[in-house]
C-alpha cells in the first residue's frame, strides 16, 4: 500500500522499477495558504525510470514523456536535432541556476607523503588545462570553479582582498596560513585552450624546484632519487577524456601519473578507507554553511574512516574558521567566516578546481507543458524539476510525465 502523505500529491499507482504516478490531493490542508497560490497545478505526474541514458533520450524524442533534464554536454550540443526540434515539438531552454554549486575538483590525499608539500600541490595544479578540456570535450559549456562556495555570496573572490570582517578571523593565524591569503584573490591557473601549456609547465617546474624536486633523466625526482608518482582513482570511463590531457602534461613534467578505472562499488569502498592518491569529488554547499564543514575539512574527520575529509586536512586555522562560521551570530559574521575559510582552503591547494554548470539544460513538449514567464522559486538546490512540479502546468486533459 502507498504510504500516507501530508503534501499536495499522493501515490496513485506504480510499477516496480519502471514508473510511479502521483495524483493531486483535492482536500490537501495547505491549499488555502497564500504561498501555495498558483502552485501544484498538475492533476497527475508520472515518473518513468530508464536504466540506459541513450534509451531514455530516444524515448523522450519519441514522445514517451514530456520533460527531460539533460546532464550531458555532448548530447545537448550534438543530438538535440531532427524534425521534432525543427518543428518546435520539443523545445530546449537554458535556465539560470541560482543555487550554490560548491566545489568540484581533483583532490589530493595529504596522507600520501608526495602531497604533503603545498608547493608540490600547487605545481601539479599548473598542469591541469581546464580551458583545453572544456573546449575539446565539453563544448565550452562549463565554468571554472574559483571557490569552495561557487555561485554564492560566500565565494571569497566577490569581496576582493579580505575585509575587516574576515581579518578578524584570519589575523590570529597570520603566520600559519599561506601569505597569499592576505595579498591576492585566488585564481586557478589559466591557458589559451590550445593545448600548449609551456608557461604553466615552466611555473610548475619552478614550484617543484622550490619544494626540493628536480628533473633527472627526464624524471622529476626528490633528493632520495624517487620519482614523483600518483594515480587518480575513477569509476566512470568517460572521465578518461578529462584526465588524458592532464596525465600527458604531468608526464612532460617528469611525473609518473596515471589513472585507474574500477567499478563504482569498489571506488566507494576505497574512498571510505582513504585508499587512493587522488580522486575527483564534488562538495555540495548550501545557502547556510554549518556543522557539515567539520565533516568536510575538520581535523577530527581526517582520521574517521567514511568521513568526507578525503584530503586528510589537519589545519588549526581551518578548524578555527569552521567553528567560527558555526557560531556566527548573524549573516554578516557567517559570510565573513565562510569567505575566510574559502581563502585558506584555496591557497593551501588541497584540490585542483574543476568546473560547474550555472544553468539547467531542460527540454520539454510545449504542446503539453506550459511554464510561467517569471523566475520559478528555487525550492531545492540544483534540482530544477522541483520548480517544474511546483509552478508549471499541463494543457487541459494532459497527463504529464
Amino acid at each position: 500500500e502507498p504510504p500516507l502523505v501530508s503534501g499536495p500529491y499522493r501515490i496513485k499507482d506504480f510499477e516496480m522499477g519502471r514508473s510511479v504516478t502521483f495524483e493531486r490531493v483535492p482536500d490537501y490542508w495547505g491549499w488555502h495558504l497564500p504561498v501555495n497560490k498558483g502552485m501544484f497545478n498538475f492533476q497527475y505526474i508520472r515518473y518513468i525510470t530508464y536504466m540506459d541514458a541513450e534509451v531514455e533520450f530516444q524515448a523522450f524524442k519519441a514522445g514517451e514523456f514530456d520533460y527531460n533534464d539533460e546532464r550531458s554536454a555532448s548530447r545537448w550540443a550534438t543530438e538535440y536535432k531532427g524534425p521534432q526540434f525543427d518543428e518546435g515539438k520539443i523545445r530546449q531552454d537554458l535556465v539560470q541556476d541560482y543555487s550554490p554549486q560548491g566545489m568540484q575538483g581533483l583532490l589530493f590525499n595529504l596522507r600520501r607523503d608526495n602531497f604533503k608539500n603545498r608547493q608540490v600541490r600547487e605545481g601539479i595544479s599548473y598542469l591541469f588545462d581546464f580551458e583545453f578540456v572544456n573546449k575539446q570535450t565539453m563544448y565550452n559549456s562549463y565554468t571554472r570553479c574559483r571557490s569552495f562556495w561557487e555561485n554564492s555570496v560566500f565565494a571569497s573572490y566577490l569581496g576582493g582582498l579580505p575585509d575587516e570582517g574576515e581579518l578578524k578571523y584570519l589575523n590570529p593565524f597570520k603566520d600559519q596560513v599561506p601569505p597569499e591569503v592576505f595579498t591576492k584573490v585566488y585564481e586557478p591557473p589559466k591557458t589559451d585552450g590550445s593545448g600548449n601549456i609551456r608557461e604553466n609547465l615552466k611555473k610548475a617546474l619552478e614550484l617543484f624546484a622550490q619544494a626540493g624536486w628536480a628533473i633527472k633523466d627526464g624524471k622529476l625526482v626528490n633528493s632520495a632519487g624517487a620519482q614523483l608518482s600518483f594515480e587518480i582513482l575513477i569509476y566512470d570511463a568517460r572521465a578518461s577524456r578529462t584526465f588524458d590531457p592532464f596525465i600527458e602534461n604531468c608526464k612532460r613534467a617528469g611525473i609518473n601519473a596515471s589513472y585507474r578505472l574500477i567499478d563504482y562499488t569498489s571506488w566507494i569502498s576505497r574512498i571510505e578507507q582513504f585508499d587512493y592518491d587522488m580522486i575527483t569529488f564534488p562538495f555540495g554547499q548550501s545557502f547556510s554553511p554549518g556543522n557539515e564543514q567539520r565533516y568536510f575539512w575538520g581535523s577530527r574527520a581526517a582520521d574517521e574512516k567514511g568521513s568526507y575529509n578525503f584530503a586528510g586536512i589537519k589545519n588549526p586555522a581551518v578548524d578555527f574558521l569552521i567553528e567560527s562560521l558555526i557560531q556566527a551570530k548573524d549573516f554578516r559574521e557567517l559570510q565573513s567566516a565562510t569567505r575566510a575559510l574559502d581563502r585558506v582552503l584555496l591557497w593551501n591547494h588541497y584540490m585542483i578546481p574543476e568546473w560547474y554548470l550555472n544553468y539547467f539544460r531542460i527540454a520539454y513538449n510545449p504542446a503539453r507543458l506550459h511554464k510561467p514567464n517569471v523566475r520559478a522559486p528555487m525550492l531545492a538546490v540544483g534540482i530544477y524539476e522541483i520548480a517544474v512540479i511546483y509552478s508549471w502546468w499541463a494543457a487541459p486533459g494532459q497527463l504529464s510525465k
